[in-house]
């Protein structure tokens, strides 16, 4: 049996006081134009836990620690990612946004938005993060301000 290369990414969905999500729009290949959650590949030396962190940091200035992360799942399914090259395996996060805070992109994207999860649609989104998005509904149903 000849063993496949894999590599681990994690995405990290981030819901702000609302209940919405937010949606980047990707600026790079593959998915360009189409709305992703914020993320990237795991770098050697690294937990997964530290992908996400710094992943969200580079990509949208939000700065949280490991206790800030919400295991979604992990999401393994060889047609996620168009790329042929490998698996692509991905851990995937939710973070609490804080009241007001707005994303700073760097050039991987070049828009974004929030969204209320229940309009995500699967048509707009790159990779698998509709299934991403739906699991954050049915495992950490919305959270109300007071």
């Amino acid at each position: 049996m000849a063993f496949y290369p894999l590599l681990v990414t994690t995405d990290v969905v981030v819901r702000n006081p609302k209940g919405q999500v937010l949606v980047v729009k990707r600026n790079i290949d593959p998915f360009r134009g189409l709305w992703v959650n914020p993320g990237g590949h795991l770098e050697k030396g690294q937990t997964v836990e530290e992908c996400a962190l710094t992943e969200l940091a580079e990509e949208t200035g939000l700065v949280v620690g490991p206790q800030d992360l919400k295991l979604i799942n992990v999401f393994s399914s060889p047609e996620r990612d168009t790329r042929t090259d490998y698996q692509r395996i991905s851990v995937a996060y939710l973070v609490e946004a804080p009241d007001g805070w707005e994303p700073r992109l760097n050039e991987e994207a070049n828009e974004w938005k929030w969204i209320d999860p229940k309009d995500v649609s699967r048509s707009d989104m790159g990779f698998d993060h509709f299934d991403v998005i739906t699991q954050v509904r049915k495992k950490y149903p919305r959270r109300t301000t007071s």
